[in-house]
């Protein structure tokens, strides 16, 4: 199947390639990887019905096929879940979690069960692949089957329903060329926006989406085997289980309340983590937050923070480039499309150039779909794969940033 239109943004005037057509398609989430090393080809997911499917597609031709599926639509978004898609740094091949087990597949369509994952209740988040291709990391949520029976809707923000239930998470990882899995620890917290240094396979970053209301923060940097919490395999929490005492060091102290962070990532140094956050008012009606994106220097647990040249736009999900040495942002709900980064140290801001006015609009869609459009860089830093909303469709674009 190709669905390959190439069009000039009417905007930017840049080369912008859509990949896919008549929806429902999904790219992997902003901190994943998404192309073959060599550039050639892009992962996704595809909803056709009742059922997904894990793709791929041709960047030059837009020539797309399935890898591996169809997988029932689960009762649960964690049992399989756009977040948890990867291609394999170094292979081309893809990892993903469908059907309570990790798998990976390759371009041919040989798809094979990796490792089964223990039945925890409460699915999983966004997950992430170190950067050697040999372990794919996750977390597996604990929940009671009594609070399965009362998650609230909306779920957001989901820190008293996580308090009362004692919600946690096994973090866990799985060996992709031998089927091991290991449990690492138990973290007490919902954990999400996991990202392995790309360098160093066992320096694990992630966040808490509850029950740890940014007491402590909410960045957290782990190494596995080092001073991590006990692993009990309890449900509910276990003994001992203290959600005011995270298991990893906090980075980035959030504890004045004048600030928040969000959406942690490695640079592909290994030596940076690239974030966005807010500066909050006192008290916070007071007036508008203002918007910034952080570099935080991990070895001298320094931030760099720098606000938007323009401040009429927020961001959401910031992806440093390859280089280093610029960031490409979308905007919360898909609003205004994406944005190039260049820092200038002098006016201690962002300048901020628009890569393409492509975006979400405000159609509804499924459950489980999203309007942000997760941009992803290719591996040479040339050009960038994200998604956008149209009259209810989602689908796969990918735009000339050079």
């Amino acid at each position: 199947m190709s669905s390959l239109n190439i069009f000039p943004d009417p905007v930017t005037g840049r080369r912008v390639r859509r990949l896919t057509d008549g929806g429902v398609n999904v790219s992997p989430y902003f901190n994943s990887y998404a192309w073959t090393p060599e550039g050639d080809i892009v992962f996704y997911l595809r909803w056709e019905q009742e059922s997904k499917s894990v793709c791929a597609c041709e960047v030059e031709t837009g020539r797309g096929w399935a890898v591996a599926g169809p997988f029932a639509e689960p009762e649960t978004e964690g049992a399989t879940t756009w977040p948890t898609l990867n291609a394999i740094p170094g292979e081309r091949a893809v990892s993903f979690v469908a059907e309570g087990a990790v798998w990976r597949a390759d371009l041919e369509g040989y798809a094979e069960r990796v490792a089964d994952l223990p039945a925890t209740g409460g699915g999983i988040g966004d997950t992430d692949l170190s950067g050697d291709g040999r372990w794919h990391v996750l977390g597996c949520i604990w929940m009671s089957e009594e609070a399965r029976q009362n998650v609230p809707d909306p779920y957001w923000p989901p820190d008293e329903f996580c308090a009362r239930y004692g919600l946690h998470t096994l973090m866990m990882r799985v060996d992709l060329r031998t089927g091991v899995l290991e449990e690492l620890w138990d973290e007490p917290a919902v954990v999400d926006h996991i990202s392995v240094n790309p360098l160093d396979p066992d320096l694990i970053l992630y966040c808490h989406e509850g029950a740890i209301p940014y007491q402590y923060g909410r960045m957290f940097l782990l190494r596995v085997g080092e001073n991590a919490p006990p692993r009990t395999g309890e449900t509910p929490a276990p003994a001992g289980y203290h959600p005011e005492s995270p298991g990893g060091r906090p980075v980035r102290d959030q504890r004045s309340g004048r600030v928040k962070v969000t959406h942690e990532r490695w640079f592909a140094d290994g030596e940076r983590i690239a974030y966005h956050g807010q500066y909050l008012a006192e008290p916070p009606e007071a007036a508008p937050p203002v918007h910034y994106v952080g570099m935080l220097e991990v070895a001298r647990d320094l931030p760099h923070e720098y606000v938007l040249s323009d401040p009429n736009l927020s961001a959401w999900h910031s992806s440093p480039s390859p280089d280093g040495r610029r960031m490409v942002m979308d905007q919360m709900s898909g609003e205004h499309g994406l944005y190039l980064l260049t820092l200038d140290r002098a006016a201690e801001a962002w300048q901020v150039e628009q890569l393409t006015s492509l975006h979400s609009d405000a159609s509804q869609i499924p459950h489980g779909q999203w309007h942000e459009m997760d941009p992803i860089w290719s591996p040479e830093g040339k050009r960038v794969l994200f998604r956008a909303v149209q009259k209810g469709e989602c689908d796969l674009y990918v735009v000339e940033a050079d």
